[in-house]
């Protein structure tokens, strides 16, 4: 039998240890005794800081926390296991809370109760879910990006007959094959096939008719010709495509794969820093605004937030082949499915007209409001798909069989500077009031003031309404240039608590990548290279 090696005791933990191996191990045993110790003064120091408030009638700060006596605090108070009491402070109106004022998290259980790094999420009261305190690992993994569960009830090519058949159709539709290509392929393929592999099609309407079965299990797309009175008084015809909002959102609600991963409550997370619970916001549904709506709405009421995205496009690698089109997603879905691919990402809602401009007409104003007028009437044929269930709500029997009450919204409007003037009636960059969502002049820009009138849908509403009441066009044009508008009704007044200009948001891509970067920033850096030789120039671009 071989002789036992030699083992020495940890002077902290008293585990025994190799020779080898307790060097390592003092080190971390060392360190993870001190951060305990300095917990434990920690803690003591607030047990004596609250023993000697408990009497007094007045509250004190301690270690970021508010204490005062249990007269002070009456039924928002809480008792711990020691029999300390701590204050829960909340904001009376929740819908006046600022994501800097966390106090309202700083609650219940007690400082000394959490470990730092703690999440505690609030639910919103219609929820009817009582607080959760999650250790930090748990809510991390829980925020992972969760794989996607295909229905395994069918097989995942249905309604293609062979997973061979759906590999060759989509074969086809990437290489934009005409029909005599296809039959040409397929007689190809048949000659070559292998005898254990199941292939079905023999010809191109073969083809042609599974597309379009499995066309039926997307929402279809809806011809509409939108018209509007030209500047010479005219009718004139544009051509646009939309497919339903509301039929699109309700295939996904009803998605067995996606449905599990919807959030219908607003929540909001706070993670614990050592003395104080600080708020943080990461999804849609732990911001104030969805927040607020759901607390706008009945008990039953949940919301379903969209998040649409335009933008004209080159179709071509000519650019000849224009399109225009809508894109959609749903904020209630985790960041990771939303903008994936496939049915669970994004998807094309619409395609808006192109108003071709002429020189005749380029840069005149009255061009300029018809082209918008066009835009909203095109974008309201769109969201009248979700007028209806979002002023009164609309039961959707959902992926497990349990029926909600949803609330369709537009939450967030996805666009650049051009089309973002477009959607909030403004006359653009070189109007006196450029900024889509407040009302700074254009010549102070550069001074960020700390405050600044914010555009909302009432006020502009009311600005049309004075503007259109005046008896020269002269008196209207006034109106109007003094908030840099446009005389056009908005698409977005048909849905109910959406307000465009909330739903706008700083265009980070062009602004900052495309803006500051693209025209500025990397030319300047162009410039101090080429002045800095070849050498220097080719070590940047070898790194």
């Amino acid at each position: 039998m071989p002789p036992q090696k030699p083992t020495v005791a940890c002077e902290s933990c008293g585990k025994p240890f190799k020779l080898t191996g307790i060097g390592p191990h003092r080190k971390s045993c060392i360190k993870k005794h001190h951060r305990e110790q300095e917990d434990l003064t920690y803690l003591g120091s607030i047990r004596e800081a609250v023993s000697s408030t408990s009497g007094s009638h007045g509250p004190s700060e301690v270690g970021g926390s508010v204490v005062g006596s249990s007269t002070l605090l009456g039924a928002d108070a809480h008792h711990d296991d020691t029999g300390e009491i701590w204050p829960i402070h909340t904001d009376p109106d929740p819908t006046t809370m600022n994501i800097a004022d966390n106090s309202e998290a700083n609650i219940a259980d007690g400082v000394a109760a959490n470990n730092i790094d703690d999440i505690r999420v609030k639910y919103h009261p219609n929820a009817g879910i009582p607080p959760q305190e999650i250790p930090f690992a748990e809510f991390a993994r829980g925020h992972w990006p969760r794989a996607y569960k295909p229905d395994v009830s069918t097989d995942p090519w249905y309604p293609f007959r062979s997973r061979l058949d759906f590999e060759f159709a989509e074969l086809a539709l990437e290489a934009a094959l005409n029909k005599e290509q296809v039959n040409r392929l397929l007689r190809l393929m048949k000659s070559i096939r292998s005898a254990g592999e199941v292939f079905t099609l023999n010809e191109y309407n073969d083809l042609q008719s599974t597309w379009r079965a499995a066309s039926h299990h997307m929402t279809a797309f809806t011809k509409e010709v939108v018209c509007i009175n030209s500047m010479d008084g005219e009718p004139q015809e544009f051509t646009m495509y939309y497919r339903s909002l509301w039929d699109w959102a309700c295939g996904l609600l009803k998605h067995p794969s996606i449905g599990p991963h919807f959030v219908f409550d607003a929540q909001r997370l706070f993670k614990f820093d050592g003395s104080s619970f600080i708020r943080f916001i990461d999804e849609p549904w732990t911001a104030n605004k969805f927040w607020n709506i759901q607390s706008q709405l009945p008990p039953d009421g949940k919301v379903l937030p969209f998040i649409l995205y335009a933008d004209k496009a080159k179709l071509s690698s000519f650019g000849r082949q224009k399109g225009y089109p809508v894109v959609a997603r749903l904020a209630n879905l985790p960041m990771s499915i939303r903008n994936g691919e496939g049915i669970r990402g994004g998807q094309v809602v619409g395609w808006l007209p192109i108003v071709k401009e002429t020189k005749e007409h380029s840069g005149k104003t009255r061009f300029a409001n018809f082209k918008n007028a066009v835009w909203h009437e095109s974008f309201r044929k769109l969201l009248q798909m979700i007028e209806k269930e979002s002023q009164m709500g609309c039961w959707v029997n959902c992926w497990d069989g349990i029926p909600h009450r949803f609330f369709p919204i537009v939450l967030i409007l996805s666009a650049d500077y051009e089309e973002q003037a477009v959607m909030a009636l403004i006359r653009g960059v070189k109007s006196n009031f450029p900024c889509p969502i407040c009302l700074i002049p254009r010549d102070h820009i550069s001074d960020f003031p700390a405050q600044c009138e914010l555009r909302t849908t009432e006020n502009v509403l009311k600005v049309l309404e004075d503007a259109r009441s005046q008896d020269t066009q002269e008196k209207k044009e006034q109106i109007l240039i003094q908030q840099g508008l446009r005389d056009v009704d908005s698409a977005f007044t048909v849905v109910a608590n959406t307000d465009v200009y909330r739903a706008l948001s700083w265009d980070r891509l062009h602004a900052n990548f495309s803006g500051k970067f693209g025209d500025h920033l990397w030319t300047e850096l162009l410039r101090i290279l080429d002045k800095a030789g070849c050498q220097t120039m080719a070590t940047v671009e070898k790194k």
